[in-house]
């Protein structure tokens, strides 16, 4: 269930980014590479983490090919894409989920505790959106409270997952049911959070003492 939900977390992060290239007015290749970073690189780096190497997106070598398919889409049918109402933020909220959920439940599998897992459950998931937004020269919107919640909810499906694999013996069946649901919570804090305007406090510059 685990490999499903990573293909379908590529699939969405991809065309975040492939449609970010096409706002931004890149070209084919802009729009390859920022499939390709958004898709994998969030994955590559929870692999490294976690001892899995190769890493599984450099391995089993179709996983280079959902980036492409997504940049293609992008490129040649932007109306299919663009029917869904905000594409790049409700693509990017789905892997967000499901990457946090996926690199949680793998850091479990590998030995790791609760806070390693969640710890790479959530670089997981904002890993390849902050070089995304790298890419385009613009501040990652993780580390802005103007986009919404982003780190937190990641953060929390991917404590929720960790927690529960490790205090119960759940069936495979209740695992992807656990993995599923706290994907959705995610992706429902994440959208509810730019639709409500929840967001972190933003941080005042620090002001140098007054002299006397």
């Amino acid at each position: 269930m685990d490999t499903v939900l990573d293909v379908i977390g590529t699939l969405a992060f991809a065309v975040s980014g492939a449609s970010l290239a096409r706002k931004q007015r890149l070209d084919v290749i802009g729009a390859l590479a920022l499939a390709l970073t958004t898709g994998l690189a969030g994955g590559i780096i929870r692999d490294l983490l976690v001892g899995d190497v190769p890493p599984i997106a450099i391995r089993e070598e179709e996983r280079l090919l959902i980036p492409f398919a997504a940049a293609v889409l992008v490129i040649v049918a932007p109306r299919l894409v663009w029917s869904v109402r905000r594409p790049i933020i409700i693509f990017d909220a789905i892997g967000l989920g499901l990457f946090a959920v996926v690199g949680s439940a793998k850091a479990i599998d590998s030995g790791l505790g609760v806070i390693a897992a969640t710890l790479i459950g959530t670089i997981s998931a904002v890993g390849g959106g902050i070089i995304r937004d790298v890419f385009v020269d613009r501040i990652p919107e993780t580390f802005t409270p103007a986009s919404g919640l982003y780190v937190i909810p990641a953060a929390i499906g991917a404590a929720i997952v960790g927690s529960l694999e490790t205090s119960f013996e759940l069936s495979s069946a209740a695992s992807a049911g656990v993995a599923i649901g706290a994907a959705a919570l995610v992706v429902a804090v994440r959208l509810g959070s730019i639709h409500f305007g929840w967001r972190t406090a933003r941080l005042s510059p620090l002001e140098a003492p007054t002299e006397r």
